[in-house]
């Protein structure tokens, strides 16, 4: 994977920026870049880009933001639980795949093949991409992060939820059994659970889904599944008046 953005994608940035905010934004100091259900389609363009301060350009492609670190049982408990450091200053949150290194990612099942994608399924919302290989086979991180929820919820079965330095959430479930504990600190690629069929599962498979601030969204807009491999992309998420947030890949 390059590590580097090219000339055109820092150029474009920058212009956007620029053409976005006032003058009087672009000469505050930039303050720590803050961190936020999601359709594609909907992301033809981007609002203005911040509606506190504006970054220098270096920092769009800092993949650690602040996250809250520390949880309460609510919070250890439920899937769906958002993080108030997200978008608490900026309406947006840049996540620049292109920028994350190879061994900051981890395919969550590598060698599975998709069962079942992200979409409208039997007339219900199937909030994730199903995953199989063969049972207790091992479900790994897939960016590093600290682990927030590793219990049991309905529907789910055994289930894990890591919140991730670069903002985002993965959840992993129906699993046989956990190999970490609500707290514990991981690296992409470390062993989290075995594969099961806990819950309302009819197979030993994962069911594996990306999150932003609690809500769902579809884990290929991240990652390209038949490869196995995350997609090289600078990706945008604008949290709105009403609290929905919008995806807005560039280049």
């Amino acid at each position: 994977m390059q590590g580097t953005l090219s000339l055109y994608r820092w150029i474009f940035l920058w212009l956007f920026v620029c053409c976005s905010c006032s003058q009087k934004h672009l000469t505050k100091v930039p303050a720590p870049f803050s961190t936020p259900v999601l359709q594609a389609s909907d992301l033809l363009k981007i609002p203005d880009l911040y509606s506190c301060t504006q970054p220098q350009i270096t920092e769009f492609f800092v993949q650690t933001y602040p996250i809250t670190e520390t949880f309460n049982a609510q919070e250890k408990r439920y899937v769906q639980a958002g993080d108030p450091l997200l978008f608490s200053c900026a309406r947006n949150h840049i996540l620049d795949l292109d920028q994350i290194p190879d061994d900051e990612f981890s395919f969550p099942l590598p060698g599975a093949r998709v069962l079942s994608s992200y979409g409208k399924r039997n007339g219900r919302m199937h909030t994730g991409i199903d995953l199989k290989t063969f049972a207790k086979d091992t479900v790994r991180a897939t960016f590093s992060g600290i682990v927030r929820v590793a219990g049991k919820a309905q529907g789910y079965g055994n289930v894990i939820v890591v919140r991730h330095y670069n903002g985002l959430e993965t959840v992993y479930s129906h699993n046989f059994k956990h190999l970490v504990k609500s707290g514990d600190r991981v690296n992409a690629g470390d062993p989290l659970a075995l594969v099961g069929r806990t819950g309302r599962a009819t197979t030993e498979h994962v069911h594996f889904e990306t999150r932003i601030n609690g809500k769902h969204f579809n884990p290929a807009i991240l990652i390209d599944f038949e490869k196995q491999a995350i997609r090289l992309k600078c990706i945008v998420f604008t949290k709105d008046r009403k609290g929905i947030i919008r995806i807005t890949p560039i280049l």
